[in-house]
């Protein structure tokens, strides 16, 4: 007698696209792999805004695209200055001549880092993870590769 086997339902991951545009989050937007989908074709910055704090919450952003053009840059902000993000980007300057500025820890502590700056020339496969406590968000995981200054690639105001 054979046995039946459960039928079995791969996982799928949930993502959604940021583009040329600002982006804002909910909720039930937890888990979703934020694809950076489209360079931006202006040199005007877009901000995507996290939602309200919240046990749990989690988001992942990986840039699929080599983004950013002059002065611009994309940021992620928490929804409430009172809500900071805290942690550490590792940035990677690929295109050093000395080598000396490589990776580039980018500490985020203080009082009023509520958004993180990830400024122009990101090459596809950079990624930042953030999980939130219920009152802050943190860097679960970050690899920022950029064709800037490694220390200019990340900001936090």
């Amino acid at each position: 007698m054979s046995k039946t086997r459960p039928a079995y339902t791969p996982h799928t991951i949930r993502t959604t696209t940021w583009g040329d545009d600002d982006l804002a989050l909910s909720v039930a937007d937890s888990g979703v792999y934020v694809l950076i989908s489209t360079a931006f074709t202006s040199t005007n910055s877009r901000t995507t805004t996290l939602p309200a704090a919240k046990k749990g919450l989690y988001f992942k952003f990986v840039w699929a695209v080599d983004d950013g053009t002059g002065n611009a840059y994309r940021a992620i902000k928490s929804n409430s200055t009172s809500e900071l993000i805290k942690g550490t980007v590792f940035t990677y300057d690929i295109n050093t001549t000395d080598q000396s500025n490589d990776i580039v820890a980018n500490q985020l502590d203080g009082s009023a880092h509520d958004e993180i700056r990830i400024n122009d020339d990101i090459s596809k496969g950079s990624f930042i993870e953030l999980v939130c406590d219920g009152s802050h968000w943190y860097t679960a995981d970050s690899q920022i590769f950029t064709n800037e200054t490694g220390a200019d690639a990340v900001t936090e105001n």
